[in-house]
């Protein structure tokens, strides 16, 4: 049976009621109270002698069909097949908006977005002060000591003219006297310069002289000095068309050598010097040079043995025929043995040096016939 209406008689004045009727059954909400005489919409009794219980618990016997009205909820159960069970009401109006609660805690942090366009080019700025240098009349300083460049790698200055003594690099200076270059120190005092080779010359004329462990040495091209009609040449090699009285510097050997002619052919020799005071020892003495055969010379095809007789040559010595060393062997004080190099006709100096230093020359030692 649908419930259209509700009647409510002998309810206490204390008693909240309130009734929300929809197409089937009205919701009662109720204070603590017995609700009797509960009619339906003919007027008659829904259940004669029945009653509205109102508590926070449901009552423990009932009959079918009594009420029961939740109080703490106001929630309406029918007793139905002796269970409670909450007849489908209608939707009730929209509450009161609730109180805001409190503020949440911050979330994560966000994804970086994408990348935003490229903004417009900003205006072009005002132009630098460009100082004149053609009209400069101050001496130009910079405002911090060894800070500054002229130049740079990527673009230098083209030309730099400058008067003489004008160049400070650290404390030496550089000064141009004439065609002359000099290296002096802030008191004028010369200073050595230290270069790796000097380059005298250009073209086909040009020498080079390189620096070694041993000394100066010339590399290439030739130097040839006049003096008193005679040349001095310092070359590694001997020059081409000499005349009698010129001299040549080897710088392979460092030797001093004359051209010089007997009258009946003209050769390179190595000059004698004066007697030198006496030593705490004597030098190597070569006296004779004998040739296989009885023969009056050696072979222009070499590898013939030649004996040297003289006077304090030592194991180990070597020996030379111009700058080239022989194999020497049979090394006693007074003699040696050597095998003879290949070598064009002509005559020749002959060196022997010992191992504690001492040397010796037998200058046209040694001659050579095809």
């Amino acid at each position: 049976m649908a419930i259209k209406k509700f009647s409510v008689k002998g309810l206490d004045t204390t008693a909240n009621v309130r009734v929300v009727l929809n197409t089937d059954l009205a919701n009662v909400t109720l204070g603590n109270a017995y609700v009797t005489n509960l009619f339906d919409s003919n007027g008659e009794p829904f259940v004669s002698g029945s009653t509205v219980a109102v508590s926070n618990a449901a009552p423990l016997a009932s009959k079918t069909g009594a009420l029961w009205v939740n109080s703490e909820t106001g929630e309406l159960y029918a007793y139905i097949a002796n269970v409670w069970i909450q007849p489908v009401g209608g939707i009730g109006p929209v509450g009161a908006t609730g109180s805001t609660g409190p503020q949440g805690s911050t979330g994560a942090t966000g994804v970086v977005g994408p990348l935003g366009a490229t903004g417009a080019t900003g205006p072009q700025g005002s132009t630098g002060i460009t100082p004149n240098l053609s009209s400069l009349s101050y001496s130009l300083i910079p405002s911090a000591n060894v800070t500054y460049d002229l130049g740079s790698r990527a673009f230098r200055w083209r030309d730099l003219y400058l008067s003489g003594s004008t160049i400070d690099l650290g404390g030496t200076k550089i000064s141009a006297t004439g065609n002359a270059v000099s290296f002096s120190d802030a008191n004028n005092n010369s200073v050595s310069v230290t270069v790796s080779s000097i380059i005298v010359g250009t073209g086909a004329n040009a020498v080079v002289l390189q620096g070694s462990q041993t000394g100066l040495k010339q590399t290439i091209g030739n130097i040839t000095t006049a003096a008193g009609g005679a040349s001095v040449t310092v070359s590694n090699a001997a020059p081409s068309s000499p005349q009698p009285g010129n001299m040549w510097f080897d710088t392979e050997s460092g030797r001093l050598l004359i051209y010089y002619n007997d009258g009946t052919s003209s050769y390179w020799i190595v000059p004698l010097g004066g007697v030198g005071p006496t030593g705490s020892s004597g030098g190597v003495i070569i006296t004779t040079v004998s040739y296989p055969n009885a023969a009056n010379s050696a072979s222009t095809a070499g590898g013939q043995l030649i004996t040297v007789s003289g006077s304090n040559f030592i194991a180990n010595c070597k020996v030379f025929v111009d700058k080239t060393q022989c194999n020497t062997s049979n090394v006693t004080l007074t003699s040696l043995n050597f095998v003879s190099p290949a070598q064009s006709a002509g005559n020749y100096h002959l060196f022997v040096y010992n191992p504690d230093g001492t040397n010796g020359v037998k200058p046209i030692g040694i001659t050579y016939s095809a």
